[in-house]
């Protein structure tokens, strides 16, 4: 689920917002965008006209609310033609307003049928009451939903531990000239919940259940509400009446309030009248979630509501939908409730995540290993031995794994597997144009002055290459050549690099783009090092330091991969946390995978599938490229990377699993794995769930404790068990080939060290004790 934040910063509709920022955040909740730049000007005929909505909503028809009655307005009747007109003329300003916002949000949304969360963050009480749902964004992507939020917040406490019931605290109000039965009915046949009832309470019953250690999930309230608007003389207030004699301030259950949130509560929801005051005194409270009623509610709306919104929720679908699709079903009973969909909002805090009904209700049962059955028992010293042997091999490998103790050897292991696959063909869609020593020595030394690059892609460009990827950094001006050079970077279809500051050391300073290109048109040259200075992994994506001269978020080989895919009408989307790219789906990896087990993860990394083979790319030189002598020109329609493979003049040589190799090269297999993953469907590197691996080791070692246990004699089950440990290579070595990286040095171990410890068993006096302890 993507999230993006619109803050509309300082201002209001009526002298406008000339300060909006735009951010986009994966499922994560890591910043991968973020657009400035953008105003709002002022509006005040949508001002005026939702001013004239909420006083003409309180008068027209005869309905009956969940508010409190206030006698003495003076208004008898009104026009039902006036007010479709009211309503008519908000939903046309609204869109005029934000238009400037709209045209932004496409390229971040990528596709209509993924869930996204439009967060509006705004102090502006008028603008907080919008009927957001009028935006014709909504009409395109059926499935954003928007959420308010005020500028200044805080998130400290955590959601409850899950258990196999959702807890629901249900206060049911005074219920005058209404009937809340229908709410009580609907919440009581929610699946998995615990419901604790408060019927008309008093204060002190209410503030003491709020305080209870338990906790609770969800808050619910039913009956009369307000708001009072904030005037000179006061604050807004929030108030709801819990019996006929009870009518209170949300402040006055402030301290109650906070215990309860501190204590779990994720979601409240105020089933009554006019509730944007009740939320902005909950949000200053910090609560995670609130859904609330904008204007007053007609009973039979808010029955309607309610029992839609828990239908979808409680099946499963996450908070924001369930919502969306609860207050667009309320369209249909519009004709005797005008605006009804227009009522229900959700208030969020930005520091959470978006509540699902799972996430309340969990249940786990432990995994268990079923044991070898044998249709014979030797004796029984043989198979306690052996039984022994399994558990203490299988307990030791997976402790001293998790310690990282074999990370060193498994990368290594997994390096050779990675050397001996057999070749791949020529990567048909990147090519190579690599300044060798001689070409160093020949056009200008080194760095290479401005006018060698710029002829370089001059003469690229005339073979007609889609993208031109320039992996040689242009910080600042090398004469001669550089108007030259800055002419031709003005090209779209170049991608220039920079680098990150702090990258693998908190002392390396950054290294700032070319100057004048746009954010888009550049990436970051980095690598992700393994502790030995391996480049085994595939840096996408990783958030720059504020104030960095690096300040993109996108590897230069991300950039081009998803550049030149887009230019098959393929584009990303962020599923789930993942990225979804056409059927390939792109998991970051965490701390302990694999052969990992305390990794580096920053950004959004995954392992790199380098292309197999002695030619891997069609590489040329700098020398062949200026005289016309390419063998074969694989550069029309291509990625061109432009770079250093000059040991002696450049240090960007980095370890590989096949190993030394320049940077551009690096960088060309990093691109050429996402592009051949999409289009040639070539596996990535994936491996299994550290629960699985944990598995397969406790599989081996129970292996191998069954031969020794089958087979006595020391060298015939030492000769099986080397035969499995051989067919465990293979199988492995077979796996990797088809992207599946398996624990293959843990599982090796699980068969030899039983018969290690069997052996040592057999050297100590332990047979004997065992014997005399037996009855």
């Amino acid at each position: 689920m993507k999230k993006i934040e619109i803050n509309l910063g300082k201002g209001n509709i009526k002298h406008g917002f000339p300060s909006v920022l735009i951010a986009v955040f994966d499922n994560y909740g890591r910043k991968i965008a973020q657009k400035s730049g953008i105003s709002l000007s002022e509006h005040n005929e949508l001002a005026n006209a939702f001013r004239d909505f909420e006083f003409l909503y309180e008068h027209f028809g005869d309905l009956s609310q969940r508010g409190i009655k206030i006698i003495g307005t003076g208004v008898t009747n009104v026009s039902e033609s006036n007010f479709l007109e009211v309503c008519k003329n908000i939903e046309i300003y609204l869109n005029q307003w934000l238009l400037p916002i709209e045209k932004e949000l496409p390229f971040y949304i990528c596709d209509r049928k993924k869930e996204v969360i439009i967060l509006i963050i705004t102090d502006d009480d008028l603008t907080r009451r919008l009927p957001w749902n009028l935006w014709q964004l909504f009409d395109n992507y059926p499935h954003i939903e928007t959420a308010i939020s005020l500028t200044q917040f805080e998130y400290k406490s955590e959601s409850r531990t899950p258990e196999e019931k959702v807890h629901i605290l249900s206060i049911l109000g005074n219920c005058n000239d209404i009937n809340l039965e229908p709410d009580r009915q609907t919440l009581a046949v929610l699946p998995n919940s615990y419901i604790e009832w408060l019927i008309e309470p008093t204060r002190e019953k209410l503030n003491e259940i709020l305080w209870h250690k338990r906790g609770w999930d969800i808050l619910f309230f039913a009956g009369h509400s307000y708001s009072l608007k904030e005037t000179s003389s006061q604050k807004e207030q929030a108030v709801i009446q819990l019996n006929p004699e009870d009518q209170l301030n949300i402040k006055d259950l402030k301290h109650g309030l906070k215990t309860a949130i501190d204590n779990g509560l994720q979601l409240a929801i105020f089933n009554s009248c006019d509730g944007s005051g009740l939320a902005k005194s909950l949000q200053n409270l910090n609560i995670p979630q609130v859904i609330v009623m904008r204007q007053p509610i007609p009973d039979f709306v808010a029955q309607e509501f309610l029992k839609k919104f828990l239908t979808e929720f409680a099946a499963g679908e996450s908070m924001y939908i369930a919502e969306r699709k609860a207050r667009e079903q309320l369209q249909g009973i519009e004709k005797n409730y005008p605006c009804a969909s227009w009522l229900p909002a959700i208030f969020q805090n930005p520091a959470v995540v978006p509540l699902t009904w799972k996430q309340l209700s969990q249940s786990s049962s432990p995994l268990e290993l079923p044991l070898p059955t044998a249709s014979k028992i030797p004796n029984s010293i043989s198979l306690l031995s052996s039984t022994i042997a399994t558990a203490i091999a299988t307990i030791s490998i997976i402790t001293l794994r998790s310690l990282g103790l074999f990370q060193g050897l498994e990368l290594q292991l997994y390096d050779h597997l990675m050397r001996i696959r057999p070749d791949e063909v020529i990567d048909p869609y990147i090519t190579i144009v690599a300044a060798t020593e001689k070409d160093v020595e020949e056009y200008g030394g080194y760095p290479l002055p401005d006018v060698t690059i710029a002829r370089a892609i001059a003469k690229i460009q005339t073979y007609q290459p889609e993208f031109i990827g320039l992996d040689i950094f242009r910080d600042r001006p090398q004469q001669p050549g550089n108007q030259e050079l800055r002419q031709i970077l003005e090209n779209d279809q170049i991608i220039a690099i920079c680098s990150l500051t702090g990258f693998n050391d908190p002392n390396r300073p950054g290294i700032a783009p070319p100057p004048n290109l746009e954010d888009y048109r550049i990436g970051f040259s980095e690598m992700a090092l393994d502790s030995d200075n391996v480049v085994r992994r595939h840096l996408l994506s990783s958030q720059p330091m504020a104030g960095d001269v690096c300040q993109t978020e996108m590897s230069l080989s991300t950039r081009l991969a998803l550049y030149y895919l887009d230019r098959q009408n393929i584009q990303p989307e962020i599923v789930n946390q993942d990225i979804q790219i056409d059927r390939v789906r792109l998991k970051s990896l965490p701390k302990q995978i694999g052969g990992y087990q305390k990794l580096n993860d920053y950004g959004f990394q995954i392992m790199l599938n380098y292309r197999s083979g002695s030619k891997p790319f069609e590489v040329i030189s700098l020398d062949e490229l200026f005289t016309n002598n390419i063998e074969h020109n694989s550069m029309p329609g291509n990625i061109v990377l432009i770079g250093m493979d000059a040991p002696i003049s450049t240090p960007d040589y980095h370890q590989t699993p096949q190993g030394k190799l320049p940077g551009v090269m690096i960088h060309a297999h990093k691109t050429s794995q996402l592009i051949n993953a999409v289009l040639k469907q070539r596996p990535l590197i994936k491996t299994l769930s550290p629960g699985q691996e944990n598995i397969l080791i406790g599989l081996g070692s129970i292996l191998s404790g069954s031969i020794i246990w089958r087979f006595s004699k020391f060298l015939k089950f030492s000769i099986i068990i080397l035969a499995v440990s051989l067919i465990f290579y293979t199988v492995s070595y077979f796996a990797l080939v088809q992207g599946l990286w398996l624990p293959i040095l843990p599982m090796i171990l699980s068969l030899l060290i039983p018969i290690l410890i069997v052996y040592i068993y057999s050297l100590q006096p332990l047979q004997k004790v065992i014997k005399n302890r037996q009855p």
